[in-house]
């Protein structure tokens, strides 16, 4: 373990001037950035950010209302393990999470009891596509407790033509998936774009 993160930065450095040292740039640009061993192997991150107390320090953003185990297929948490899944959620994803369930005022569920596959999927999931974008950790079926779910696709389609939303632009018809409401980060300019399954 390293003693200081000046050793931290040191030693990516030196690591960044090996893997480089065939190329032109000197480097320097690794300044900011260390490595340090964990549980989960060595992680990269800026030593700024990095406070010391534990691996969760360097996880971007966690979600107010939402757990781990409700955003995460069961499988990948027990391979990857907890700090993993956080590192691979979508940043911008999450923080849509929140403003929705904070603006449609009750709970809203991802994975619950059975169901295990609204939120990040192992690749060799049977639900859904094989390309599903839920493989992709930014990607969400949403359940309101209340059973309203055309309001709640209602609120989240005006919520992503009004701008309001971050990361999430693409919905599933919901015609065609009226036990969820599917919120999708995708490559796409439309406000919403609408997909079917």
């Amino acid at each position: 373990m390293f003693k200081s993160i000046k050793e931290k930065q040191v030693a990516f450095y030196c690591l960044s001037l090996k893997k480089r040292k065939n190329e032109k740039t000197k480097g320097n640009i690794f300044r900011k950035t260390c490595v340090w061993p964990s549980s989960i192997g060595v992680l990269v991150g800026n030593p700024d950010c990095f406070r010391g107390n534990s691996e969760y320090d360097m996880v971007a953003y966690k979600p107010v209302h939402f757990t781990i185990n409700e955003l995460v297929h069961p499988w990948i948490l027990k391979k990857i393990g907890e700090v993993n899944a956080w590192l691979r959620l979508d940043a911008g994803s999450l923080r849509d999470l929140d403003k929705i369930r904070v603006k449609w005022g009750s709970p809203i569920y991802v994975n619950q009891g059975p169901h295990d596959s609204r939120g990040y999927r192992p690749p060799n999931d049977p639900d859904g596509s094989w390309n599903s974008t839920h493989k992709h950790a930014n990607t969400f079926d949403l359940v309101p407790e209340n059973g309203d779910y055309r309001g709640l696709y209602k609120m989240v389609f005006e919520m992503i033509q009004n701008g309001e939303l971050e990361s999430f632009n693409t919905l599933e018809n919901i015609e065609d998936t009226t036990g969820w409401v599917h919120c999708a980060k995708m490559n796409t300019s439309e406000k919403p774009l609408i997909i079917r399954p």
